[in-house]
């Protein structure tokens, strides 16, 4: 944690980090060195807003160079059709296992694809030391903090955000899981996209998102 603070007195990110994030090809994106501050938005830009915020979630997994923490709504904004995007330095590298078993997870859930999951679930050393029942137990609370139905109309509050992860930490605790330090980046990388979401204030098709950045 240390590092990643330290580099949060620069508030634009390195350009090689930004060329990462622009080789990821998304299309309406353009990143960007300055946001103003933040106007209300319509609900038509809203949505668009956070519709293109989910892919570039679920698309910086991809990134093997790290991926921007940091997605609050106030380094965005939409302008002319274009989501500007000016990411400060809040950069973390995911352990490579951990970030394609992360991937295969998220694969998993929205492929509904049982197997797969488990053994993401398995991959990121989440499972290795549960019995059969408490691997059913974890799956459930795994799609409890996801969400319910086919993620087509998504509402993100942090309250809910903040249950879902504290049963997971208290499952881990009880049953003496070992988490990975990636786990807990994860975890701060969630808030920020929560936060923007619900300050977006609309609800979201994610899954449709999710299949868009890695189609089956």
């Amino acid at each position: 944690m240390g590092p990643l603070l330290l580099r949060l007195g620069a508030s634009e990110l390195e350009e090689s980090k930004r060329k990462t994030l622009t080789d990821l090809n998304l299309d309406h994106l353009v990143l960007s060195n300055y946001i103003p501050k933040s106007k209300s938005l319509d609900k038509e830009t809203a949505q668009a807003q956070g519709n293109m915020l989910l892919k570039i979630y679920f698309a910086q997994f991809k990134n093997h160079h790290g991926l921007n923490l940091d997605i609050r709504a106030q380094h965005f904004q939409v302008k002319e059709d274009k989501l500007e995007w000016a990411p400060n330095n809040c950069w973390f590298k995911l352990d490579n296992k951990f970030r394609l078993a992360l991937i295969d997870l998220y694969k998993g859930f929205y492929y509904k694809n049982d197997e797969l999951f488990k053994k993401a679930l398995a991959r990121i050393g989440l499972s290795s030391n549960l019995d059969q029942n408490k691997k059913e137990e974890l799956k459930a609370l795994f799609f409890a903090h996801f969400g319910p139905g086919d993620q087509d109309v998504v509402n993100f509050k942090i309250s809910q955000f903040s249950e879902s992860f504290y049963e997971l930490f208290h499952f881990f605790v009880e049953n003496k899981v070992h988490l990975e330090k990636d786990f807990i980046f994860l975890g701060i990388y969630l808030v920020t996209l929560y936060m923007h979401l619900e300050e977006l204030g609309e609800s979201y098709n994610v899954r449709e998102a999710f299949l868009e950045v890695f189609p089956q």
